[in-house]
């Protein structure tokens, strides 16, 4: 395999590898090669597929470049990703439900008031719904424009990749009780490296998470480095 490919590598990147996977002749496995390493060369402008608002040395770079690269997100009209808006309800119940390859749900009947059938998420929210990862509101609306906190987009996640709760007896964040509805998620997205707390030792559960974050929580529990 030969030719040029794109892709905004970190400023600070003097060498990178490849992986490739190579069939072995009895067809049983896959053997693993790393190529040797190449210098990446110096180009101006964006690649093809980048986002205007979005920089390799953003926090958030490398989540939503594979993210979108197994389309599971895209890009805004006007290019940009806006990785610092608040994240929806509905936003988040697509970007998990194509995540982890949740096959959509059939069906064209509207279980939420407010999420008619014909809407672009409809059937995004219903798969998420079906599998327990979202659920609704006593007056029976969804609420899909409302804003998800850190607290639930832990558990959200944690729920679609199928991780045994954790239930440490001293909690990892100051505002993060044992005993705490978000307890559980918050300490197994922890001890799984997919969320970190902030400097002065909290997690802040009630703050909206935003595209960018949502993005770098889905990413390594939907594709978990091999």
């Amino acid at each position: 395999m030969e030719g040029d490919f794109c892709y905004n590598f970190d400023p600070r990147a003097n060498q990178i590898r490849s992986e490739f996977a190579i069939d072995n002749p009895d067809g049983n496995c896959q053997v693993k090669k790393k190529s040797d390493p190449i210098h990446p060369c110096e180009h101006t402008g964006s690649c093809p597929g980048s986002y205007s608002d979005l920089m390799p040395d953003s926090p958030y770079y490398t989540a939503v470049t594979v993210l979108r690269a197994n389309e599971v997100v895209s890009a805004y009209a006007d290019g940009t990703f806006r990785p610092y808006s608040a994240s929806t309800r509905a936003q988040v119940a697509k970007i998990v439900v194509l995540a982890f390859r949740i096959p959509l749900v059939a069906g064209s009947g509207q279980r939420f008031s407010d999420v008619p059938a014909n809407d672009q998420y409809a059937r995004y929210i219903e798969t998420a719904y079906a599998h327990g990862l979202i659920s609704g509101y006593a007056d029976g609306t969804f609420r899909p424009a409302n804003s998800v906190t850190r607290g639930q987009l832990a558990k959200i996640v944690v729920q679609a990749a199928g991780l045994k709760l954790a239930n440490p007896a001293t909690p990892s964040f100051s505002d993060v009780a044992a005993g705490s509805a978000f307890y559980r998620y918050i300490e197994t997205a922890h001890a799984h490296g997919l969320i970190a707390g902030y400097a002065d030792g909290t997690f802040r559960v009630g703050v909206v998470a935003n595209m960018g974050q949502v993005c770098k929580v889905t990413k390594p529990a939907a594709f978990p480095p091999e």
